[in-house]
């Protein structure tokens, strides 16, 4: 049975943003190291607004 792990990305760089937030740029690091061992990554993306802090 493959071991699975779940990365979740929660940033505050709007999506509309040319440059990857840099916790998008750690998981993907995170993500590709766990691939040599045999770990299948998933990985969940979404933004924070001002909107849903307040």
């Amino acid at each position: 049975m493959p071991i699975k792990a779940l990365a979740f990305n929660s940033t505050l760089k709007a999506s509309t943003s040319s440059e990857a937030s840099s916790t998008g740029k750690l998981l993907d690091l995170i993500s590709s190291e766990f691939e040599t061992y045999g770990v299948q990554t998933e990985m969940f993306t979404w933004p924070i607004t001002i909107s849903n802090l307040a």
